[in-house]
């Protein structure tokens, strides 16, 4: 539909009954372009409209530029005058629409995040390498181990048992999945060499299983080490 059209045919009906609003005894002033999209208050850009008419040009407004000026029916169908009638049912909708609109700020999402971290499940993570034991969310442990968000939702989804050097404490000590005898070599940038099992390696520094798997097979580097065959 298109509503440019029918606010354009809309304001002109009303333009030649204009003196009418005002004799009916109480009238509004509307800016036919709204100050936020740039109108001015020149006598061109203004038109007396009864209450019901303000409402409805507001609302074709809405429909044409959507956004912000979904707030001026909001404001309007929320308003306790009777002058309104009918279209204060549909406060509902054009308040869905302006929440729709509208981003949280800083202090809301800090909000919400806070209720979520108080509903999300609680584990005891464990360092394989040190034996340290952690109480917390997913999230916390991300922040307090440095591990990404995937390698904390494996852990504590059971989806792996170890991700990045650590499990659920329950895990600690158990056998973590089958381990490759191989024996490596792998050397870092800075000099350093280290001999041993991929798993021992990984735990050692901390280093993703997969990006350390994905280097021996294919080559590359992982956090500045690289296999030496």
């Amino acid at each position: 539909m298109n509503y440019q059209k029918i606010y354009t045919a809309f304001i002109a009906d009303r333009r030649t009954t204009e003196h009418l609003a005002e004799i009916l005894g109480y009238s509004e002033k509307h800016h036919i372009v709204p100050r936020s999209l740039g109108g001015d208050d020149t006598p061109g850009n203004l038109i007396r409209l009864t209450p019901e008419d303000h409402f409805f040009a507001h609302l074709l407004l809405a429909k044409i530029y959507g956004g912000k000026l979904w707030l001026a029916v909001v404001l309007m169908t929320a308003s306790h005058s009777r002058c309104y009638g009918e279209s204060r049912r549909l406060h509902g909708f054009a308040a869905r629409e302006a929440q729709r609109n509208k981003a949280p700020d800083e202090e809301t999402k800090a909000r919400m995040l806070a209720t979520q971290q108080r509903k999300a499940p609680r584990f005891r993570f464990a360092c394989i390498a040190t034996g340290e034991i952690f109480e917390g969310t997913t999230l916390e442990i991300q922040h307090h181990a440095g591990i990404s968000q995937a390698a904390a939702s494996k852990i504590g989804t059971k989806r792996a048992k170890t991700a990045s050097g650590w499990c659920l404490e329950e895990n600690l000590g158990s056998p973590l999945g089958k381990i490759d005898p191989t024996p490596r070599r792998f050397v870092h940038k800075d000099g350093r060499v280290f001999a041993g099992l991929m798993f021992d390696f990984r735990h050692a520094f901390n280093l993703d299983a997969g990006l350390v798997s994905r280097m021996v097979r294919q080559g590359g580097t992982c956090q500045g080490w690289k296999y030496a065959a």
